[in-house]
């Protein structure tokens, strides 16, 4: 299920749950049902998509991206779509109480999370397929499990959504990297992709402004906060400039971009936890 990925998810949930502080006692039983469904989405996708990708013969054996589950037998294709569905379904029964909580702002963000997350790959609508994942997960899995806490907790402000930009550009910038990567071999099955769209060279460049976005956003609101912790996680510029130059080098033919998804996403996971830090510090008298 690619758990390494899973803190993609998890960080703009955290960032809306410290913008929401302080939360009330009655508040904090939600907490469990709120990880617990997007943990539960974040697996249905990626399994829906694992499922997706073997039947159209995208994910062979030695794809850096192929399902472990299918690859090393321990779920047969099949199977893999059941226990995906399960997911989504857990995912939305967790949903539930936040939904009786939350009202109608926190039911469609939901709603739109879960079909987001079976419709990327899955048929008809397979935006993934149709160079329109980017935008989407963007929006989805950056933007959307903050704004859906912000709501849950009625704490939200234009200001506290643009601070998990940076993290929306960071999860984007995991994609667009896969994306780059599987450019050649995607376009042998009519996958269409942003990276194809823009072609090699460009494609390229946007990852590097993807990253950098992050770090010009934590500027931003150093200012509109005065809070120097928020600087924090400039300790991980320099791991951010090797994989941008990783990226800037390399070509279709050769193989260093094999686990660019993967290294993207551990910066991307220390960055956040410094982030997520550094506005601990700041919305800190709040959890006394």
């Amino acid at each position: 299920m690619r758990a390494y990925s899973f803190p993609a998810s998890l960080f703009p949930l955290s960032i809306g749950i410290l913008f929401s502080m302080p939360i009330t006692d009655e508040e904090v039983y939600f907490l469990p049902f709120l990880i617990f469904s997007m943990l539960c989405l974040h697996g249905g996708t990626n399994l829906i998509n694992d499922y997706v990708d073997y039947s159209k013969g995208l994910d062979g054996k030695h794809h850096p991206g192929a399902s472990a589950f299918i690859d090393r037998k321990i779920l047969q294709k099949g199977q893999v779509r059941k226990v995906a569905l399960f997911l989504f379904g857990i995912a939305f029964l967790c949903a539930l109480p936040l939904f009786y909580y939350g009202g109608i702002p926190v039911v469609i963000l939901g709603s739109i999370g879960i079909m987001g997350g079976y419709f990327y790959t899955a048929p008809p609508v397979s935006y993934k397929y149709r160079a329109l994942g980017d935008i989407f997960v963007f929006l989805l899995m950056g933007v959307g499990p903050a704004a859906g806490v912000l709501f849950l907790f009625d704490s939200f402000q234009i200001s506290s959504l643009f601070s998990v930009l940076p993290l929306a550009f960071y999860i984007t910038a995991i994609l667009h990297g896969n994306n780059i990567r599987d450019a050649r071999h995607d376009s042998q099955y009519g996958v269409h992709t942003f990276a194809q769209f823009l072609g090699p060279v460009k494609a390229r460049w946007v990852f590097v402004m993807e990253i950098f976005a992050a770090y010009a956003i934590v500027l931003f609101l150093y200012f509109y906060y005065g809070n120097i912790y928020i600087f924090l996680p400039y300790l991980t510029l320099p791991l951010a400039i090797r994989v941008a130059m990783t990226v800037l080098k390399s070509s279709d033919t050769d193989t260093t971009l094999m686990y660019i998804d993967k290294d993207v996403a551990k910066v991307y996971t220390l960055f956040s936890i410094l982030y997520c830090t550094g506005i601990l510090f700041f919305t800190g008298p709040f959890l006394q």
